[in-house]
């Protein structure tokens, strides 16, 4: 098996319709050799482009199947493992100190602060901002 940086140099070199194909079969994979070819792919800004094409055509191909959910999951993972950068699992791996200052902030803040900067999406609507619905029988 060609090691990855064989394989970024192949790719570029492949036209449209091909590289469609290995795409397709290096998602179908799924594998950590399969990740690791994807973060070599990002390095190159052509080819990622191109890569992420064609991972939009495998995804187009397969919705309507009934694999669609599965191929979904694996260009999603792939599309991932195109956009990670280093600084990103860095900054995974140590949180910075302004986000620990900001924790230690939070435990401080009174209830009533903190549910007011939750977003919205979290929160409960309230009762008076849901219209009620009447039911009638037909003719009334």
């Amino acid at each position: 098996m060609p090691t990855t940086p064989d394989i970024v140099d192949q790719w570029l070199a492949l036209p449209r319709e091909a590289l469609v194909d290995q795409v397709r079969q290096i998602v179908k994979r799924n594998d950590a050799h399969s990740l690791r070819i994807f973060a070599a792919v990002r390095r190159d800004a052509v080819l990622s482009a191109r890569v992420r094409g064609a991972l939009s055509v495998v995804l187009a191909e397969a919705r309507g199947t009934r694999d669609e959910v599965m191929w979904a999951m694996w260009v999603g993972k792939a599309r991932r493992a195109l956009d990670a950068t280093d600084a990103h699992r860095d900054e995974a791996a140590a949180p910075s100190a302004s986000s620990a200052v900001a924790e230690s902030a939070e435990e401080e803040a009174p209830r009533e602060l903190r549910l007011q900067r939750e977003p919205r999406s979290q929160q409960a609507p309230a009762a008076s901002s849901v219209p009620p619905v009447i039911f009638r029988a037909p003719g009334q």
